[in-house]
């Protein structure tokens, strides 16, 4: 038992990292898909966004659904699903319909496959290398990220873009054959009845301060993700392949968090989210007040480092905070609910360049980076136990 949970970090790490790498690789040609393929306006609308539509239906239903019982077996039909909609993907152009069903299955497979998963690793959080755990899975998604669209692009140019759906299917495959061990070792015993009942009011309420700078933090992740390429071409004088670089610089950030792990884990929680959130300012103050490119590597690899710290703390306190029975619910409601307010992000900010300029994004976004960093203040002057953010 020992063993296993001492290779439970290396495990998360793998196969996080085939799971992001299978999700990433295909993600910049799927507009070009929809150009080679005969759809119409309303049909490519729906093709774009229908993993994005199909998460945010289906992620609350799966979040109510799966249960610790069943997560392992969410666990690979999820993945069989995501396997079979991109060898839809890679084997037809036609029919039309089978294309969109792919798409928003895709959507529903893939909340499957987190919240299950995520609920499967929430049964070993009284391990003594659970922080690790965490780690692994907020690292695995940045390496995946990382390489993904990198291999993506690497056989696109030497045989189509179809071929790439065919990749990802085959690291799909790769993680059913890393299966989640089924031995646990958190119980229903360390919780009591009243937190097992907990509602999303008794959520919100009891976590508004948290929540809110959660749901903050993927708004701005939405403006930066929609403003920052515009701004950096325009006003900082990047070239398209640096843009793409500097994404890769911020992901390869969040690998700091392995040398730094003994001191983080040293920290409290409430300070590490403070820690973090002065690190992801660095981003957009950064591209506001320096002009070198030399500088700007800096702050983005910066934060990229607070957005891992972040994450991973994030995580942390969800574990420590509710049982196992609740984790599906609640990152069921999460996923949705912060997936639509990284949406607003990216939506809003076509408005805010046409009245307030290029940069008014970026500044918004380090406006509520700020708000965020004074409520953790406040979150960090409050109470005086570890996981006690209420």
């Amino acid at each position: 038992m020992n063993e296993k949970l001492d290779l439970l970090p290396l495990i998360t790490f793998v196969r996080g990292f085939l799971f992001w790498a299978a999700a990433t690789a295909a993600i910049g040609y799927i507009p070009l898909f929809v150009e080679a393929t005969d759809f119409s306006t309303t049909q490519a609308a729906i093709f774009l966004s229908g993993t994005a539509i199909g998460r945010v239906v289906f992620q609350p239903i799966m979040g109510q659904f799966i249960s610790p019982k069943n997560c392992l077996q969410v666990y690979a039909g999820a993945l069989i699903g995501l396997m079979s909609c991109s060898i839809c993907l890679f084997l037809f152009s036609n029919p039309i319909s089978l294309l969109l069903c792919s798409r928003l299955l895709e959507g529903a497979f893939f909340s499957g496959f987190i919240i299950s998963w995520r609920t499967q690793l929430n049964r070993f959080s009284q391990a003594p290398n659970f922080e690790s755990v965490n780690d692994s899975y907020v690292i695995s998604q940045n390496a995946g990220r990382l390489v993904g669209p990198m291999a993506g692009g690497i056989i696109a140019a030497k045989f189509d873009l179809y071929s790439v759906f065919l990749f990802s299917a085959i690291l799909y495959s790769l993680c059913l054959i890393i299966l989640p061990q089924k031995t646990a070792i958190t119980s229903i015993a360390n919780h009591n009845r009243e937190q097992i009942r907990i509602t999303y009011v008794q959520l919100i309420r009891r976590n508004w301060r948290l929540l809110l700078v959660h749901h903050l933090e993927f708004m701005c992740l939405g403006l930066w993700l929609a403003s920052w390429p515009i701004f950096a071409v325009y006003a900082c004088g990047f070239s398209p392949i640096e843009v793409g670089y500097s994404f890769a610089i911020a992901a390869a950030g969040g690998f700091f968090v392995l040398p730094l792990r003994k001191l983080l884990r040293k920290t409290a929680l409430k300070a590490r989210f403070v820690i973090s959130l002065m690190l992801l300012f660095l981003q957009p103050s950064g591209a506001l007040l320096i002009s070198t490119h030399l500088g700007l590597w800096i702050m983005l690899l910066l934060g990229g480092l607070g957005s891992t710290i972040y994450f991973t703390s994030f995580h942390q306190f969800v574990s420590k905070t509710y049982p196992v029975e609740q984790i599906p619910a609640i990152y069921g409601f999460l996923g949705t609910s912060t997936f639509l307010a990284q949406a607003i992000g990216q939506a809003v900010t076509p408005y805010t360049q046409q009245f307030g300029g290029i940069d008014a994004p970026i500044i918004i976004d380090a406006i509520l980076l700020l708000i965020m960093i004074l409520i953790a203040f406040r979150i960090y002057k409050k109470g005086s136990e570890k996981y006690d953010l209420f």
